[in-house]
């Protein structure tokens, strides 16, 4: 039947060409399909994880205020109402400061496994930032080496979204992700040197 599609047959993302935050979010998709496809990286979730248990410890003191609140009606219930107030209060503080300095805008982290699976997996982090009246997509990769160590060492793009997202609003995977392989193959090569 020639009017079915095979169902590993893969469509660029459509977005609105004039949304910087959905034009941000299909090219960090791109990124993330072309990391797993290409370098074979299995995802980390960890940071999202941290964020996910700091949410939750701090929405259960809100839960358990307000059922507190139910069985033992207020002039009984203030001082649990006031240490849950104050445990969500410093929970949702902590949970900033969390995204702040923690995931610092990380939106991929990838694990590249070794192929004879001896040594530890490289680490690719990778940030991306569009400014909202700016047409300017600005792509950070780190880099570790999971033999050699070291420190992060990191790359950058900075492109127009109008070279990687046409007319129509579909991205064109056929020129940023080549763009992004080689910007990634350069931190491999560079970290051998």
């Amino acid at each position: 039947m020639a009017g079915k599609k095979d169902k590993g047959e893969h469509k660029p993302a459509k977005v609105d060409k004039w949304d910087p935050t959905a034009v941000k979010n299909a090219l960090d998709d791109a990124t993330k399909k072309m990391m797993k496809d290409e370098f074979k990286c299995d995802e980390d979730h960890s940071l999202m994880n941290g964020r996910l248990g700091l949410s939750i410890v701090a929405v259960s003191f809100s839960g358990f205020a307000v059922l507190w609140d139910y069985l033992h009606p207020f002039p009984e219930s203030r001082s649990v109402l006031i240490i849950c107030a104050s445990a969500y209060a410093i929970l949702t503080a902590i949970l900033t400061a969390y995204i702040m300095f923690m995931e610092k805008g990380i939106f991929y982290t990838g694990l590249e496994k070794d192929k004879a699976g001896i040594d530890p997996p490289s680490i690719w982090k990778f940030t991306s930032a569009q400014k909202k009246y700016d047409d300017v997509y600005e792509l950070t990769v780190e880099y570790k080496d999971g033999v050699k160590g070291g420190d992060f060492i990191e790359a950058k793009l900075k492109s127009s979204v109008t070279k990687f997202v046409d007319e129509n609003g579909t991205v064109r995977e056929d020129i940023f992700m080549p763009r992004i392989k080689k910007l990634c193959e350069g931190l491999k090569v560079k970290k051998q040197n």
